[in-house]
């Protein structure tokens, strides 16, 4: 394998989180207090690139819009998959199949362009399984859990999904057939022995709890031929062209007058919905790299998903108050990343890296990790915490002309609290936003990379 190329925070936070050049945060900001405000930005950082966890992809009361369905196999991130466990359940009325007649069942699943990832011109072979294991009945599921399955498809595809190519469909209205555009979307016939049941059960027709003991669920999945996941929209929408996920069953109505009417009935997908992650790292890259501060120094990586994490070390600090000698204000302070866009070395043409990163830390009772001070503030949204920390990936223009895409967290809040609380080297854990309903990933340049290091920025004043 080719190695790769060698928050006092007022005014000060708010210029500071628009500048990634030293020489700005350690100058404009001074003003006329430029014999009091230091700046600093030589500390010496570790790191290194640590396996991550299972995450929950359903949470009862929290709905995720994308679900991703494929599997990629490349050199810097090795294999990773996402299948996808989903129940389906009433719309708003019972269905009447009564005298009814079975046409044809069908799964309709829109497109979600953000789950799209990796060659968009490669064969997808689709099954759809069904469910036998209660599964909805969880208040949370996570990426690593699975649920038994018939053996035999009920149905098997194979095909190249478009995002941009628009499906017809006839809709039935009454005794008229119109046919509409719908968004780009997965539509998947089962099989009619499925859709017999369906229509057969009379138990099930009006029973919530009879319905869902006999249909658990589908669970759906695709192998690849070579590297490429597609996006599923499951968005909770009440307006079916709008992109709900549907299970539509087609039939017909003989009348005594012999008059066929066509009906159509459609269950809808419920929020009860998750995913399946499979990480697979063995001859990557990352997995050359993984919990190795040696390696820390030339790259590091992250990923959605389950993905890995990036882990910095940030040192002690308390060497700036020269022993409590002074009185230290943290007017700001930064952590900059840059981000290897390197289509040579790390394929970022097929995989663009997140768009968007926090940091957490380890809780003090030592059981997992927490979002820093900078995002989780009393009073404060987290939303709005996320936006004062920043983590966004944002193109900057260097002296040269060249672009770099650089991202700056604000971790002013974090620095101070280590200080007021006499804390030594702490780590802080990278990781993207939103990664339960993306595939991407990012390769970050090291803590001693020779052109793009990673920085620990502080400006401060000594009182």
């Amino acid at each position: 394998m080719k190695k790769f190329l060698t928050y006092a925070l007022f005014v000060s936070v708010i210029i500071i989180t628009s500048c990634t050049d030293g020489s700005i945060i350690g100058n404009d900001l001074l003003g006329d207090e430029e014999v009091s405000l230091k700046f600093d930005e030589s500390f010496e950082l570790t790191g290194q690139t640590v396996l991550g966890d299972s995450l929950p992809t359903y949470i009862v009361g929290n709905i995720n819009q994308t679900y991703m369905l494929g599997e990629i196999d490349e050199p810097i991130f090795g294999k990773y998959s996402s299948d996808v466990y989903t129940a389906f359940r009433y719309s708003s009325t019972f269905p009447n199949y009564d005298n009814g007649v079975l046409d044809s069942i069908v799964l309709d699943l829109e497109y979600d362009e953000r789950g799209f990832y990796g060659d968009t011109t490669v064969i997808h072979n689709i099954e759809v399984f069904r469910i036998t294991e209660e599964f909805i009945e969880s208040d949370t599921i996570y990426s690593n859990q699975t649920f038994m399955t018939d053996m035999i498809p009920l149905a098997s595809v194979a095909m190249v999904p478009s995002k941009s190519a628009n499906v017809n469909v006839v809709l039935r209205d009454l005794d008229i057939d119109s046919i509409v555009s719908l968004s780009p979307r997965l539509r998947i016939r089962l099989d009619d022995a499925f859709g017999m049941e369906l229509l057969e059960d009379d138990a099930a027709e009006s029973n919530d709890s009879t319905f869902f003991a006999n249909y658990k669920g589908l669970y759906i999945k695709s192998t690849t031929e070579g590297s490429s996941m597609i996006g599923l929209n499951f968005n909770e929408n009440t307006d079916f062209n709008d992109g709900i996920a549907r299970l539509h069953l087609y039939y017909s109505v003989t009348d005594s007058a012999d008059v066929v009417t066509l009906e159509e009935y459609s269950y809808v997908m419920s929020a009860a919905t998750s995913s399946t992650f499979i990480h697979d790292y063995n001859g990557s890259a990352v997995g050359n790299s993984l919990n190795d501060s040696v390696a820390g120094q030339e790259f590091l990586y992250s990923q959605n998903m389950a993905g890995v994490n990036a882990e910095i070390e940030i040192p002690d600090l308390n060497f700036l108050d020269n022993n409590n000698s002074d009185t230290i204000i943290i007017n700001a302070a930064q952590l900059v990343l840059i981000v290897n866009e390197d289509v040579s070395e790390v394929q970022s043409d097929l995989y663009p890296s997140s768009p968007q990163f926090l940091l957490s830390k380890d809780r003090e009772d030592g059981e997992g990790k927490t979002l820093i001070d900078d995002i989780v503030k009393d009073g404060i949204p987290i939303s709005l915490g996320l936006a004062l920390h920043d983590g966004i990936a944002k193109e900057v223009v260097q002296p040269d002309g060249s672009t770099i895409k650089t991202v700056t967290f604000v971790i002013t809040n974090y620095v101070r609290n280590l200080l007021e609380n006499d804390i030594g080297a702490s780590k802080v854990t990278i990781s993207p936003v939103g990664r339960s309903e993306s595939p991407r990933r990012t390769v970050f340049y090291g803590l001693n990379h020779p052109e793009f290091p990673a920085k620990l920025r502080i400006a401060y004043t000594k009182i």
